[in-house]
């Protein structure tokens, strides 16, 4: 007997009959991706279209609002580029969240044209904001899958004149409006600020010496009427910390102030000289002289004089005068705000660094030392000129701008009107 095996053959028409399903499926898919990407790109040329109009919009409008025109004005200006370029004429029911800036149109049936003026002492800041109503491209390939349009609604802000400070207000770090970069951070101080509360009483004032103070603490409750140097004395600070809380020092007419050099004997390190620092409202005011005329010298002054920058500062109580600073004005407590003048006096002979550190202090002179135009004072520190402070046409009644590491600056130019977002 003989076996024959019986083997089924495949067929091949079955195998291409499947393939030919997966690729239909995937076909539709495709083409459905494709048909997206024409939708999409047709869609795109419409947005940079009304983006190119929405941001001359915002332009025209801010130039309107900084020439002196109303919010009304910036809405009518700005809707009749939009209709012009785009063709758009109805508003109503376009919303924008504009904040910080505020809807201009006063029927507030659109959110989408805002304003803003800067309320800020010594900023000039316009800015107009404009959202387009939204704008549905029909799609054609798209529509097949269900998708009947792409809704478009381009943005832009525009600025004129000094950009406002970061909407995040501290910012950290903060940023350049102009440049949209961080700043720099502020360089910290070379040195430590005393506090007050570590330092010891001063000594009473003796009228038979003037009124010539010793190193410590002067306070109002101590000293209500402040420290006054009276007229024709030559006051000769010892060596040491000068802190004056909320009190002045005043040098009248005719007086005049200086210091010297500690040589050890008084238990300070040698080269030890004086810091006068001012916190809260104390200032100093010099009608007289700061330095002290030398018998002899042909008009030459002792100066008044900080530690020499090498001095070793040794920690504890009581703090010592800060090495190479002369003078430091500042407030000391955050919360304090109180502007004051320091004064130049007739003459200017301090060795050592000066600091104005709040913002709040403002240089003047009495007798021309520094006039108000086209002048520069000098702190002579260790036999080099460090300026203090440059005079400018901008400041008046010989007022001269302050300088430290926080100090207010001069208005910057305005700019011209440019886009911010």
């Amino acid at each position: 007997m003989v076996l024959v095996r019986a083997r089924r053959l495949r067929s091949a028409g079955g195998e291409s009959g499947a393939i030919a399903i997966i690729v239909a499926l995937l076909a539709v898919t495709l083409f459905g991706f494709a048909a997206l990407v024409v939708d999409i790109g047709n869609a795109d040329s419409v947005h940079a279209q009304g983006q190119s109009a929405v941001d001359a919009a915002a332009l025209a409008g801010v130039r309107t609002l900084a020439n002196g025109g109303s919010a009304g004005d910036v809405v009518a200006a700005v809707q009749s580029y939009v209709q012009q370029n785009m063709g758009i004429t109805d508003w109503r029911g376009c919303t924008d969240n504009p904040t910080p800036l505020i809807p201009a149109d006063t029927d507030l049936t659109d959110t989408c044209i805002s304003t803003l003026t800067s309320g800020t002492p010594g900023v000039t800041s316009y800015q107009v904001r404009v959202k387009l109503p939204p704008r549905h491209v029909p799609s054609t390939f798209a529509g097949l899958f269900g998708v009947s349009s792409i809704a478009i609604s381009p943005v832009a802000q525009a600025l004129s004149g000094q950009p406002l400070p970061p909407e995040c207000g501290p910012c950290d770090p903060a940023l350049d409006e102009s440049t949209r970069q961080p700043k720099p951070p502020a360089p910290p101080l070379p040195f430590q600020l005393p506090d007050p509360a570590t330092v010891p009483a001063a000594a009473p004032l003796d009228p038979l010496l003037g009124n010539c103070p010793t190193p410590g603490l002067f306070t109002p409750d101590a000293f209500p009427t402040g420290v006054r140097i009276q007229n024709t004395f030559a006051c000769t600070l010892k060596p040491g910390l000068y802190v004056f809380e909320d009190t002045n020092l005043d040098v009248e007419a005719g007086a005049s102030i200086a210091s010297f050099l500690s040589d050890g004997s008084d238990g300070l390190p040698i080269n030890t000289g004086v810091t006068l620092v001012f916190y809260g409202t104390a200032t100093m005011t010099v009608e007289g002289h700061i330095g002290i005329l030398i018998p002899g010298g042909g008009g030459q002054r002792s100066p008044l004089i900080a530690s020499k920058p090498d001095v070793a500062v040794t920690p504890g109580d009581p703090p010592q005068p800060i090495p190479g600073v002369a003078i430091v004005l500042d407030q000391f407590t955050p919360a304090v705000a109180a502007p004051r003048s320091f004064s130049l006096g007739d003459d200017f002979d301090i060795t050592g660094s000066v600091y104005a550190l709040d913002g709040q202090t403002i240089w003047t002179t009495l007798s021309g030392e520094c006039p108000a135009v086209g002048s520069t004072c000098w702190v002579h520190d260790e036999g080099a000129n460090s300026v203090i402070a440059t005079t400018t046409t901008q400041f008046a009644d010989n007022r001269i701008p302050t300088i430290g590491t926080d100090h207010p600056m001069a208005e910057p130019p305005p700019s011209a009107p440019h886009l911010v977002k």
